[in-house]
């Protein structure tokens, strides 16, 4: 576990690493915004908490926006569907996805063709485990984890922060006049 994690820390989630994306996140979190704006209100998770990470693991894998409705279904399937069939659903969906997409990524390196692959993964094509290049199982793993429990857990986080400051206006009131705090 220890190993798979050193690549993700050191090669997508420093702070250098993340750098090149945050113009990106910024143009999401405005979009977001202002599509809640008009209404005054949205629903949170649907609107705001899924979309928003599902758009930046989709720009660290190099995937385009537009696919960012059938990622956020695939993440709702995979950890929040009503039955075990949504669930299989979800999950079949994506391990699908991800092991034509790996190795579409790797045939596309190995002939050469480096444009608009994303940072995941050119991580993955450098990254090493006990001296050897990551095979197309861990790798496919690997996006998994990030598009699963990836988005999920932020998904998560962001609906509980929301609930609190909802819950403690003062803390709310407190971050926003003191948002370095």
């Amino acid at each position: 576990h220890g190993k798979y994690r050193k690549i993700l820390s050191q090669r997508l989630f420093s702070p250098r690493a993340l750098a090149p994306i945050e113009v990106y996140m910024h143009e999401v979190l405005d979009e977001l915004c202002a599509a809640m704006l008009p209404a005054g209100q949205c629903e949170f998770i649907a609107g705001f908490a899924r979309p928003l990470p599902v758009a930046v693991v989709l720009k660290i894998m190099g995937l385009p926006r537009a696919r960012q409705d059938e990622f956020c279904e695939w993440a709702r399937l995979m950890f929040h569907g009503t039955t075990m069939d949504e669930h299989l659903a979800g999950y079949g969906q994506v391990t699908s996805f991800m092991n034509e997409w790996v190795a579409a990524q790797r045939d596309r390196l190995a002939a050469g063709d480096s444009a608009d692959i994303g940072a995941f993964t050119y991580a993955m094509h450098e990254g090493r485990v006990d001296d050897r290049p990551l095979n197309n199982d861990e790798i496919r793993s690997i996006a998994m984890l990030l598009l699963g429990a990836g988005v999920d857990t932020m998904t998560a986080q962001m609906g509980h922060a929301m609930r609190h400051f909802a819950s403690y206006p003062e803390d709310r009131l407190a971050l926003v006049e003191q948002p370095e705090r």
